[in-house]
């Protein structure tokens, strides 16, 4: 039998790109393997880590035999991956900067939410290349790589809103949609509409109507909401930006009526 060659059913190749091997052969990963896979430019950097370990024989003729150009392009992706993920920042690192992205586009500038994964994801790398990385994992994580179109298509939403729901939780002023209401479209009510529809109910009460100003949070939001409820979740989203619950049980919106 040839040098290093085992026959064992039951072993599993470690090269992540194998297809399968029906012969059952199998070759260790030896100094001299992993020497020649560096030669021959198919050394992916994780087959170190499998020294003494095993590839099956059709890997093993790709990586030092034939030097094959699939395996080439594998170990180069492999460390080329290795470094942008070294190089990259943490997920709550990332988490903060879209959060700070969202809270741009959404509260200050008034666009409107993002429903689909693919168009947040596009649309966020388009402003700070460094959310590459965060996307990456949320497609590994959600194994989108496996999936069907039709299951990708499914998961658009909601992936989409777990972004925002990790937002969310670094900064309540960020818009949270619900996930099982179907895409508000045109008529979304963002920040900037917010702050237009109650200067303009301000001005006709203060300057128009006469009356005198409201100093209090509680009765503001409940004299304004009862003109347009829109504006519930405008001063929701303010209230639970100042974490008033933290500071003080003298408020809570779940006492306007």
């Amino acid at each position: 039998m040839e040098a290093g060659l085992t026959l064992n059913s039951s072993k599993r190749c470690v090269v992540k790109i194998c297809k399968g091997s029906s012969t059952g052969k199998w070759k260790k990963i030896t100094d001299n393997v992993l020497i020649k896979a560096e030669a021959n430019g198919t050394l992916a950097s994780y087959y170190r880590d499998h020294k003494d370990e095993y590839i099956c024989i059709g890997c093993y003729n790709a990586i030092v035999v034939n030097a094959a150009s699939s395996f080439k392009e594998h170990a180069l992706n492999w460390d080329n991956g290795l470094k942008r993920r070294r190089n990259s920042f943490s997920i709550s690192e990332s988490i903060l900067l879209l959060t700070n992205f969202i809270f741009k586009r959404e509260v200050l500038d008034g666009e409107p939410p993002v429903f689909s994964f693919s168009q947040l994801r596009s649309i966020a790398i388009n402003k700070n290349n460094d959310l590459s990385f965060f996307f990456d994992q949320i497609e590994d994580i959600a194994c989108l790589g496996k999936k069907t179109e039709a299951e990708k298509r499914e998961l658009e939403r909601s992936l989409a809103y777990q972004c925002y729901l990790m937002c969310w939780n670094q900064s309540r002023v960020i818009p949270l949609w619900n996930l099982h209401e179907s895409e508000m479209g045109g008529d979304y009510f963002s920040w900037v509409d917010g702050v237009n529809v109650l200067s303009k109910f301000l001005y006709d009460r203060e300057k128009v109507e006469q009356k005198p100003a409201i100093y209090s949070f509680k009765q503001l939001h409940k004299e304004m909401v009862a003109k347009d409820i829109r504006l519930s979740s405008f001063f929701n989203s303010i209230y639970n930006a100042t974490l008033l619950d933290k500071k003080s049980d003298n408020y809570s919106t779940n006492d306007v009526k």
